[in-house]
């Protein structure tokens, strides 16, 4: 595969050879997944905490932790339904209601460390701890129960 980069006057091929192609599939975890996306988080929200001065770090930081949010909500779903049995609708709608919770919690204990620093840039604060928590715990449940 060839890829042409043109530049003022000038164009540049690069050679781009793929050996082996990584591809998740059904036999990966979901708790893996999970596992990877909450350390993304925690780690662009540190980002944004301590690079907050660097306007564009501090909005990539934060592009990087929605994208976290967004990559770990399939795996989650999944582990929701893959434990509910015959209530699948009725966890469903839980998983819903702990998302909107959890919102309402991040919010509040964004605007302490705000009350309590009186920085903006502190609220990341405890979602990076929120967030490494998690991932600690979602670690914990993969090393107990591993899935073949």
């Amino acid at each position: 595969m060839t890829f042409n980069f043109l530049g003022p006057g000038l164009t540049v091929n690069v050679e781009a050879k793929v050996k082996e192609q990584i591809i998740l599939d059904s036999s990966d975890s979901d708790v893996a997944l999970v596992c990877v996306g909450q350390t993304l988080i925690a780690i662009a929200v540190l980002g944004a905490l301590f690079y907050s001065h660097i306007p564009w770090l501090a909005i990539s930081s934060m592009s990087l932790a929605a994208f976290g949010y967004f990559f770990i909500s399939g795996p989650m779903q999944a582990l929701i339904i893959a434990g509910a049995g015959d209530a699948k609708v009725i966890l469903a709608a839980l998983g819903q209601i702990a998302y909107n919770g959890a919102n309402a919690i991040g919010a509040f204990l964004g605007g302490e460390a705000i009350r309590h620093y009186g920085f903006a840039n502190f609220s990341a604060l405890p979602g990076s701890v929120l967030s490494f928590i998690s991932a600690i715990v979602f670690i914990g449940l993969l090393l107990r129960y591993p899935r073949h």
